[in-house]
């Protein structure tokens, strides 16, 4: 077999279409792997290549570290353009600065978030201690100190966000009340002003009522575009019950035909083929080696080799 030569004529319009359209839009056009064309543009700098990871010296992480120890964490990572995450790493092996993180809170502690909380703001003191919302709400309700949540947390204000959460749900109450749906739930057990419906129970002779009637559906179709999954879709604008859910059913009792979807062969290129052989020939016939240095699948270039016989 021939293989295709590829040349500058061939490559260049590739990595022209990838600096205008992306990588994967061009990969998809031209049939391509995208590491291919990345290592084509290795050669030919056609588009800039991402920036290569910055390195830090030891004075360097050091200064940075000082500055968030006395500015705090995200205001370094900021002015530095650094991660908080890597600042954190930094620190456990340079220990500049002691975590303000705490694990577990004491009444004492509770009692000073909440003071910060009521003088900063509820965001600023989750992000400053690293704790969640409902914790915030929990320990209000118990001291009573932050009173941004000693109004809401009043049986008054608890009736009002119930009913709207009763009439127009709770991610809805919770989105325009910015309270979290668990603190609301629990309101809700406490007061039971609402009822929150149970899963629907049906029988067996329901089940296969309906599995015949999507079977029903089913018949009626055009012989080419017949389908389980369509007839499924016409019973749930009827009955309000999920595919999925029909599709757990029709397993257990197989009352429709489920034709499996076809595998579609997945099509090598010519280019492929060529980047493979060369690939090989450098890795002295090591198909793992092929795969790291072309991004191609092992179980690709096995079929490679065995249809093509790269390995003759």
């Amino acid at each position: 077999m021939k293989y295709t030569e590829l040349t500058a004529e061939y490559i260049i319009p590739v990595l022209e279409y990838a600096r205008d359209n992306g990588i994967s839009a061009a990969a998809r056009k031209f049939r391509l792997n995208r590491n291919m064309i990345t290592q084509w543009n290795y050669t030919y700098q056609i588009y800039p290549m991402r920036a290569p990871y910055r390195q830090f010296t030891d004075a360097q992480k050091q200064e940075i570290l000082k500055y968030a120890r006395d500015n705090g964490v995200s205001v370094a990572g900021q002015k530095y353009d650094v991660k908080p995450s890597l600042i954190y790493s930094w620190n456990q092996t340079m220990h500049v600065f002691q975590s303000k993180v705490l694990k577990h809170f004491t009444d004492k502690q509770k009692k000073i978030i909440l003071r910060y909380a009521n003088d900063k703001g509820l965001g600023a003191a989750c992000r400053r201690f690293a704790i969640d919302e409902v914790s915030v709400y929990r320990w209000a309700e118990k001291f009573g100190i932050y009173h941004g949540v000693i109004e809401i947390c009043s049986i008054e204000k608890k009736r009002e966000i119930l009913n709207y959460a009763s009439d127009h749900g709770i991610m809805n109450a919770s989105r325009k009340y910015n309270i979290h749906d668990s603190v609301i739930r629990g309101w809700n057990r406490e007061l039971k002003v609402f009822v929150i419906p149970s899963r629907r129970k049906f029988t067996e002779d329901e089940i296969k009522a309906y599995l015949d009637e999507a079977l029903g559906i089913m018949n009626k179709m055009p012989q080419d575009a017949q389908s389980a999954q369509a007839s499924f879709f016409v019973i749930e604008e009827k009955y309000d019950i999920c595919p999925s859910q029909m599709y757990l059913w029709n397993k257990k009792y197989q009352i429709l035909p489920v034709r499996p979807k076809p595998q579609q062969r997945r099509q090598i290129t010519d280019a492929e083929i060529e980047m493979v052989r060369l690939a090989l020939a450098q890795a002295k016939g090591s198909k793992a080696a092929a795969s790291r240095q072309t991004g191609i699948p092992t179980r690709i270039i096995a079929r490679i080799v065995r249809e093509y016989g790269l390995g003759r």
